[in-house]
């Protein structure tokens, strides 16, 4: 009984990521344009609106103004993107694919370029698209993703239900994946920037060169086992990754191949699993 309770412990803490740098890319986040909250304004400053501004103004002692001088200042006019038409956009659906930028209280939209649509990827080269955030409510958009990066493991349990089955090796794996999940925004009043964080999960496949070490321990199934030896090995596995915000939580499991004395080795064949915990993981932009 002893034995099956280490064994359930080491399922749940025996392994944790050390020094992982995950990188992201192509991802797309899922944005609704026909709400009353997304606004556009032209980049073209000659339809903005022109308003005369005075300054430096010299006052009498009767209060009246004496001199003063004039700027001339040009603002955009906002307009809400429910107004416009599909002849105008060029758009078949008010869904589109973008990568979102925050700046103060504003959600920036920037929609993929469109294949074969000139009409809309025009429109959206002469337009700011952006949404107002309103205080203490919540933005979620989902978005998708491939990533890559490196994860380094430095605990394995070698899944036969012996305590001595652990590799202590530093074990380095490319990583390959494809994450899903929320991106999410908040701003509250007594803050100048908004808040944002995201949510999602993670399918993986990693590889990579592990060094393995020898003993009789590990090789006493063998007829010669083996004195001592290090042993380079091809390290494979998949994880399953639930991410919020910088925290990751990714559980893996793989196998080890050995190059040499495959057969002296007691865990050939044997799976290995370790649990990740890690920070500011699987992002790139």
């Amino acid at each position: 009984m002893k034995k099956y309770l280490i064994a359930l412990f080491l399922c749940g803490c025996l392994a944790v990521v050390w020094g992982q740098e995950q990188r992201s890319f192509k991802e797309r986040n899922t944005v609704r344009l026909n709400f009353d909250s997304v606004e556009y304004i032209s980049k073209d400053q000659s339809n903005w609106i022109t308003t005369i501004e005075r300054k430096n103004i010299i006052y009498g002692r009767d209060s009246s103004v004496i001199s003063f001088e004039t700027e001339i200042k040009r603002k955009p006019k906002p307009a809400y993107f429910t107004s416009l038409s599909s002849s105008i956009t060029g758009l078949s659906s008010n869904v589109v694919s973008a990568n979102l930028k925050v700046d103060s209280d504003k959600i920036y939209i920037y929609p993929w370029v469109f294949e074969k649509n000139k009409i809309a990827n025009d429109f959206f080269e002469q337009h700011d698209i952006y949404i107002t955030m309103k205080n203490r409510k919540n933005y979620r958009f989902p978005y998708r993703s491939w990533q890559m990066g490196v994860v380094t493991l430095p605990l394995k349990w070698y899944m036969n239900s012996n305590l001595g089955n652990i590799n202590t090796s530093v074990n380095a794996m490319l990583n390959i994946g494809y994450k899903w999940g929320k991106s999410r925004f908040v701003k509250f009043p007594h803050e100048k920037d908004a808040r944002t964080y995201k949510t999602g999960y993670s399918i993986n496949i990693l590889a990579g060169i592990s060094k393995l070490e020898f003993n009789k321990m590990n090789t006493s199934k063998s007829e010669t086992p083996i004195e001592k030896a290090d042993v380079a090995a091809i390290s494979l596995g998949a994880a399953f990754g639930i991410h919020y915000g910088d925290f990751t939580f990714i559980p893996t499991v793989g196998f080890d191949l050995p190059t040499a004395h495959r057969k002296d080795w007691n865990f050939n064949n044997i799976p290995w699993l370790g649990i990740g915990i890690g920070y500011n993981f699987l992002k790139f932009n």
